[in-house]
Parts: structure tokens; sequence; C-alpha cells
């Protein structure tokens, strides 16, 4: 069954962050090694950034590889 790119938005993903060189590193280690992560000054501008990058990178797997949930489910594996 494929669902629409909302569906993946909505999922909940462990995000790990930590504080380092005058800001916030977050990532989605479920997503794969350095493939969504943010940086900002503040937890919440990082947050913020990884968002948008993990909605660009679903964007272009929608658009590349018609993204099915199996997809998405073995990149959180």
């Amino acid at each position: 069954m494929k669902h629409e790119i909302q569906y993946y938005l909505d999922l909940k993903y462990p995000t790990t962050f930590i504080e380092k060189e005058g800001g916030f590193w977050v990532w989605h280690p479920d997503l794969g090694s350095g493939s969504v992560f943010g940086f900002g000054e503040t937890l919440e501008e990082a947050i913020d950034e990884l968002n948008e990058a993990r909605k660009a990178t679903f964007e272009y797997l929608f658009e590349k590889t018609c993204l099915s949930r199996c997809q998405v489910m073995k990149m959180r594996m």
C-alpha cells in the first residue's frame, strides 16, 4: 500500500541531539547516517532545520523512486 508523503512526515522518528561548538546538532539515526540532520544556535532552530531536511529528503525519494512504506520502514531499521 502506498501512502502520501504527509503520512511519512507525520511518523515519529527517534531523534538524537548534541550541543557542540555553539549550537545543536540533531538527526534521525533510523534514517541513515548523515542523511537527515539539522544544526542551529538553539535546539528549536536545529529541529526546524531537521524537519525541513526530512521533508526535502522524502520529497526527493517520492519523486525519484516512488517511495513506498516498505522503503521508509527499512530506513528506520
